[in-house]
């Protein structure tokens, strides 16, 4: 019931806009009739636009010639006035077609423009509804061709910025990658350095003490050897003072003319030849043994400073040559920290500067994104583009209503 009762008011409201239109229509004939006296010329143009039509009974050419039989303007006027009703009359089902086919593309392209003209065709005459149309689809074209060189544009401009942030983005990455293998590289020199500067102090450590020790062990040698020479000296002048003294106790006893034993026979001077006392040679042979231990101690003592001497030279060299290798990696050490530390430096620096290029380029890109884009839920260019083709579609269908009242007119 609902449904029979809106269609009623629908119908009723047809009829209430078809009797608004038939009496703007004759008002529209009212204006034309005191507009111009040539009606045959207005005919002709008629059916220029629109063609005759066999349903109104009455052609140009009938007109033509009722005008030329009859020598009465007035009766001419009447069939030319007749003809025109009868060419609105007739075209009433055309433009009713074409007023549907606009609204039910509006609806189905949502097209704003398409319903705007579906009002104004319902309206206007049929002249100006062709106008219309051909204007509006003019204007689609050339929102095309705008839209087209705007998108070559955008193309450009944010091709030329992504191209900018892409290259920023890969130089970003080179330099971050080459800080970090800089960072683990200076760690590196750094922790090399700290050991070299460890290793030179212990080595000049232990040279300096070795030094001092062997400095120490000579002069215990020299004063050993020194006291070995001294004590054989004296010993030796103790065994000859021994030795005279008793060969002069000798020589006197044979001056006593006495009898002496072989064994008291006195010393021929030479070392064991005297024969005396088991006193006096008991003495000497301990003297002699002390004389031994003196020259043997006088012998060890400098040997052991000839090896000692040499075990320190071979040290000696060994750790200044150890010395020289560690101090010229140390100086190497800090000259490659030193140059790895300014490099580090230099690509923080460029680093920075990357980066900052990096966010100009992205900041350029969201200012074009708004034009070349549109927000991120909005109509794409292709969207546009289909949608305008399918407007351009529908009007061209429009035109074809227009044209010829009979054809399909189908735009697909």
């Amino acid at each position: 019931q609902h449904q029979d009762q809106d269609q009623h008011q629908h119908q009723d409201q047809d009829q209430h806009q078809h009797q608004d239109q038939d009496q703007d229509q004759g008002q529209d004939e009212d204006a034309e009739d005191d507009q111009d006296n040539s009606s045959l010329a207005q005919v002709q143009d008629e059916n220029d636009t629109y063609g005759d039509d066999d349903n109104t009974g009455l052609g140009v050419a009938q007109v033509s010639q009722a005008v030329g039989a009859d020598t009465d303007n007035e009766d001419a006027f009447v069939q030319i006035r007749s003809h025109k009703s009868a060419l609105r009359r007739n075209r009433e089902p055309q433009k009713e077609r074409l007023v549907a086919l606009l609204r039910a593309k509006a609806t189905q392209l949502r097209s704003q423009a398409l319903a705007t003209l579906a009002e104004q065709a319902s309206e206007d005459p049929f002249a100006k509804i062709k106008t219309l149309i051909q204007d509006l689809i003019e204007n689609l074209l050339k929102q095309a061709q705008d839209d087209a060189e705007h998108h070559g544009w955008c193309n450009t401009e944010m091709g030329k910025a992504e191209q900018k942030r892409n290259y920023q983005a890969e130089h970003l990455k080179e330099v971050t990658q080459s800080i970090h293998k800089l960072e683990a590289r200076k760690g590196k020199l750094e922790a090399k350095k700290d050991k070299l500067t460890d290793e030179v102090a212990e080595l000049g450590f232990s040279l300096g003490n070795a030094t001092e020790t062997r400095e120490e062990e000579k002069q215990n040698n020299e004063a050993a050897v020194t006291e070995a020479k001294e004590g054989k000296e004296a010993v030796r002048d103790a065994i000859e003072t021994l030795k005279r003294y008793y060969a002069k106790a000798q020589n006197r006893a044979k001056e006593l003319v006495q009898v002496a034993a072989p064994d008291d026979a006195p010393p021929s001077g030479g070392k064991g030849a005297y024969k005396g006392s088991d006193e006096s040679v008991g003495i000497i042979g301990m003297l002699e043994v002390i004389e031994d231990d003196f020259d043997r101690t006088e012998t060890e003592t400098a040997e052991a400073e000839k090896t000692q001497a040499a075990d320190f030279a071979e040290f000696k060299r060994t750790t200044n040559k150890s010395l020289t290798a560690k101090n010229l990696a140390l100086t190497q050490a800090g000259a490659d920290l030193s140059s790895t530390t300014t490099k580090l430096a230099d690509e923080v620096a460029s680093l920075k500067q990357h980066q900052q290029l990096m966010d100009a380029a992205v900041v350029e890109l969201e200012k074009l994104r708004p034009t070349c884009v549109g927000p991120t839920q909005g109509e794409s260019a292709e969207d546009r583009r289909q949608s305008r083709e399918e407007e351009i579609g529908a009007l061209k269908e429009a035109l074809c209503i227009l044209n010829d009242p009979n054809a399909s007119c189908d735009s697909a």
